[in-house]
């Protein structure tokens, strides 16, 4: 599961140069270029309070972050692989209650919390061993589940209309699934170009990550390089954009020759709130790690560059983003939960 949160994608340009806008058809990749000026904002990202020890009291110590996410309050919500359970806390970074934590098949047991989404008053948590969804209430209780028929699910998100959106691999290529809280699905979006046009071999096809952002649905394409605006009531794109810069190398939807080295910046999130969408994604040669921040329409606001280095701040992936904070995990050298605000200057 550590190489699954490295999957490999991006998808950006140089904050100085202007950017080509394309749109897409979803079951086929036309394209149509058009010219596109960047909208240039200042942004603030200031460390709140973070959360994770190497020793210490046993709410503060975690075994294995693999997600993490923050309600409309502020509250934080950080699932541990290894413990199988959510940690709760508070806006102030105070320990309220563990949810899961007994191993099983069971109603409300988890086996392997792999991601979580908060909604208004559930705390969706996906099971990657046991193949379902548990909702709890952020009381704590658990209230049911469903089993998504599906061989590996990437992301878990709100969706618009308050249920759940789902990214997965599909045959040979992926899809968005829009499941509601009873587990009917009623909706399919997003089918990526077929991977076997795309990769020569067996490689598992990469779904890609999505989020609700005003009512429609962002989304990243793995392969291409592309970020997305789809209105599902409509299933059309407001927009669809590709970027590159001098480590990223967008790939053209009908290459019959690309290889996944090609890919070269894993993606470490992709999130939104009502003002933003931020992408975050990892330089490995060099060991940088970047912040992208994009409004509504998909332009450039903000960048934000960490460097893994002895003494430097290194945020790691970005898990959820909600009422003016961001919330980010690492894994190295000990799980850490970190909390910041997010606003304009």
């Amino acid at each position: 599961m550590l190489l699954i949160l490295g999957w490999t994608l991006s998808f950006l340009t140089a904050c100085d140069r202007d950017w080509q806008q394309y749109s897409i058809q979803p079951e086929q990749s036309r394209l149509a270029t058009k010219r596109s000026s960047s909208h240039q904002a200042s942004i603030r990202m200031e460390e709140l309070f973070s959360l994770g020890r190497l020793d210490g009291p046993e709410e503060q110590v975690f075994g294995m972050v693999f997600d993490a996410d923050v309600g409309k309050d502020g509250s934080v919500y950080v699932a541990d692989v290894m413990f199988r359970r959510i940690s709760v806390f508070d806006s102030a970074g105070r320990f309220v209650r563990w949810i899961g934590g007994k191993k099983g098949q069971g109603p409300g047991e988890l086996m392997s919390p792999y991601k979580i989404a908060v909604l208004d008053s559930l705390v969706a948590v996906y099971d990657d061993q046991l193949g379902r969804v548990n909702l709890f209430g952020t009381d704590g209780t658990f209230r049911r589940y469903f089993i998504v028929p599906t061989p590996f699910t990437e992301d878990l998100a709100a969706a618009p209309d308050g249920g759940l959106l789902l990214t997965t691999p599909f045959g040979d290529s992926a899809e968005v699934l829009h499941y509601d809280l009873s587990g009917k699905l009623v909706g399919t979006y997003v089918r990526p170009a077929h991977i076997r046009t795309l990769l020569r071999g067996h490689y598992l096809p990469r779904p890609g990550l999505v989020c609700a952002q005003s009512g429609k649905i962002a989304y990243a394409n793995a392969w291409i390089y592309e970020l997305a605006l789809l209105d599902p009531r409509s299933g059309r794109y407001d927009w669809v954009k590709r970027w590159k810069n001098d480590f990223i190398k967008p790939v053209a939807p009908d290459s019959a020759t690309v290889r996944p080295a090609v890919q070269s910046a894993p993606l470490f999130g992709f999130e939104c709130d009502e003002d933003h969408i931020v992408l975050a994604y990892f330089d490995p040669p060099n060991q940088r790690l970047f912040y992208d921040f994009f409004d509504d329409q998909g332009n450039l606001e903000a960048r934000f560059k960490f460097t893994r280095a002895p003494g430097q701040p290194f945020p790691g992936f970005v898990g959820g983003m909600a009422a003016d904070r961001l919330v980010a995990f690492r894994t190295r050298p000990y799980s850490q939960v970190f909390i910041y605000w997010i606003g304009h200057q």
